[in-house]
């Protein structure tokens, strides 16, 4: 630690000048040039689809970046943050673990409102002491109102530093402008380049004297500005406390803004959409609650039946959790009796129609194993049962139903990615496959599985004698595997790593016959 004078750090030393009125320290021209790094890094660690170990990489420094600074200014966590935080840490590990893609990119969004939040939370900038409703407009903030409203601190900062030599001032102030502008440059180049030939060719010769990397990593780096003075402007206005005028007294007021509709018209239509769902369930009573006994039609087949009628009733689902939170936002009386009746209503038939859904989904797994899309709409509709429980549970009695949701569905997505899903599916299938219970292995289906499902294939590779069987194992693991973009340890992970060991074991085996 450097000391300029007794008792006063570094970082502590005023900047000259203040920007907008707003004491600046040397700590805060730091940030902002840490987050122009950060910026750059962005683009350069991070590969979609990829998603490895460059994500956990630039977690890292983003957190460390955002924890130093606010540390320096003052700021300690909280049990709340320090939750937050390990949460964060725990979901960024998964990209170094797993490879399937949807699941590293649901958790891609998942880690990004894990800091936005550990921001607030650090900073004692939420709506609330506790997770409540208010935790909505939280995140509404975050994401949206103190990055954006702030979105010029990391330049002005940066400028402000150096306002007492006006010629730096200035050579930077062109360069940002410049860097800024660049997306605009490069379109009119690439206009003129098509309009005549002998531009074009005197901008391929001028391109020459610049390496291929050189011109990748400044486009990564210009690209990379827009997210910096984003994240500046979200660390430091939460920091300073420019976090807008929103506030719960605001939020409320909202809320109030929107209540237009009247209480009977809200109860009304809840009203006609039970009864439609209870002449439903009455005049398919058969059809669906024989599912137990493995009841269709007879021009039917069981693929056709479970696959038509899941898909509708997962959407009617989504429909009346939809109406359920308008009638909620919307509605005038809130509070009402008539309301909390309806609402109950509902969900208890929304819930009786998910089980029959999923009844559905579990006879046609029975029958032909399963796959991802099976597993994913699977886990969908369960969550959305989840999520008309505790409805349900809110109109009989009062509690915190949004701080149950929250934590409860943090917990299922964590399970959920760090579940393995592909090495799941191709485990199960090739037990039933061997026991009997299932007649064949869908080639299609162990194609889409990641490289969790490689260990499990290769068992039964080693295992089976029956030559077409091996065949569509070699097909699936090794003849249809894409080779992931050349980016190095950014792409890394675990699974890939073990996959790619056991790929070439069943490349030798099925050279030699075996």
């Amino acid at each position: 630690m450097y000391y300029c004078a007794e008792n006063t750090r570094y970082e502590d030393i005023p900047v000259k000048s203040d920007y907008r009125g707003i004491k600046l320290t040397w700590r805060d021209v730091s940030l902002s040039v840490s987050l122009l790094i950060c910026g750059f890094l962005y683009f350069d660690l991070i590969s979609f689809p990829g998603l490895g170990a460059g994500v956990t990489a630039f977690s890292a420094v983003l957190c460390t970046v955002t924890w130093v600074y606010l540390k320096s200014r003052g700021y300690r966590q909280d049990k709340r943050s320090l939750v937050c935080m390990v949460l964060l840490i725990v979901s960024s590990v998964q990209f170094l673990i797993f490879d399937s893609t949807v699941e590293k990119s649901l958790n891609f969004i998942f880690v990004s409102l894990l800091f936005v939040y550990w921001t607030a939370l650090f900073t004692k900038r939420t709506l609330d002491d506790t997770l409540s409703v208010y935790a909505a407009g939280d995140l509404i903030r975050q994401f949206f109102v103190t990055p954006f409203s702030n979105f010029g601190m990391c330049p002005g900062i940066i400028l402000t530093a150096v306002s007492g030599k006006s010629i730096w001032k200035k050579i930077l102030t062109a360069v940002l402008a410049v860097a800024a502008a660049a997306p605009l440059l490069f379109i009119v180049v690439g206009l003129l380049m098509s309009a005549d030939g002998s531009f074009a060719r005197m901008i391929t010769s001028a391109g020459k004297f610049f390496s291929e990397d050189m011109i990748e990593m400044l486009l990564k780096f210009i690209l990379g500005i827009p997210v910096a003075f984003y994240l500046c402007g979200l660390i430091f206005g939460d920091a300073a406390g420019l976090n807008g005028r929103s506030s719960r007294e605001s939020f409320e007021k909202c809320a109030g803004k929107v209540a237009l509709i009247p209480g009977t018209a809200v109860c009304s239509v809840l009203f006609v959409l039970c009864v439609i769902y209870a002449v439903f369930i009455s005049l398919q009573a058969y059809e669906l609650f024989g599912l137990a006994w493995g009841n269709v039609h007879a021009d039917a087949t069981y693929s056709s039946y479970a696959r038509t009628g899941f898909f509708q009733l997962c959407t009617v689902a989504v429909i009346n959790l939809a109406v359920a939170v308008s009638g909620y936002v919307f509605a005038r009386d809130r509070k009402g009796m008539s309301l909390r009746i309806g609402v109950l209503a509902l969900s208890a038939v929304t819930l009786v129609l998910s089980a029959v859904d999923l009844g559905k989904m579990a006879l046609y797994v029975h029958y032909y194993g399963l796959t991802l899309l099976r597993v994913y709409a699977s886990a969908f509709m369960a969550f959305l049962a989840f999520v008309f429980i505790i409805i349900s549970l809110r109109q009989i009695r009062r509690f915190n139903s949004v701080r149950v949701f929250i934590i409860l569905s943090a917990a299922f997505f964590i399970l959920f990615s760090f579940a393995g899903i592909s090495g799941r599916i191709a485990e199960y299938d090739i037990q039933r496959y061997e026991a009997g219970t299932l007649k064949m292995m869908d080639t299609a289906a162990m194609i889409q599985l990641s490289d969790e499902a490689v260990p499990y294939l290769y068992e039964e590779y080693k295992k089976t004698d029956d030559k077409k069987m091996k065949d569509r194992i070699y097909y699936a693991a090794v003849e249809n595997h894409q080779e992931k973009a050349d980016s190095g340890w950014r792409n890394f992970n675990a699974a890939q790593k073990k996959a790619d060991g056991i790929r070439k074991k069943i490349v030798r085996k099925y050279r030699q016959g075996r």
